[in-house]
């Protein structure tokens, strides 16, 4: 960010930390093994970001969160993984 033209921008901040969220995830979700690959590559699903959500917000509030198996169709994301 030090080449950007002074005073920086909230929306210039914005956008170079969602692009390196965006590499570092990519970059863990090319080193994990399974069963993490597949929960990394749900996230990457905006339906499935919802469910977790869910989870997690049920189980702050300790309520009973039964996750069950459902077979979901979407297209798979490929990830170009440098190793």
């Amino acid at each position: 960010m030090q080449n950007e033209a002074s005073p920086l921008a909230v929306s210039t901040i914005v956008e170079k930390a969602t692009r390196k969220l965006v590499e570092e995830f990519r970059h863990m979700r090319c080193q994990a093994s399974q069963p993490l690959a597949t929960f990394l590559d749900y996230l990457t699903y905006g339906y499935m970001i919802d469910n977790v959500v869910l989870i997690v917000t049920g189980t702050l509030h300790e309520r009973d969160v039964q996750v069950r198996a459902n077979t979901f169709e979407t297209d798979t994301q490929e990830f170009a993984c440098l190793l």
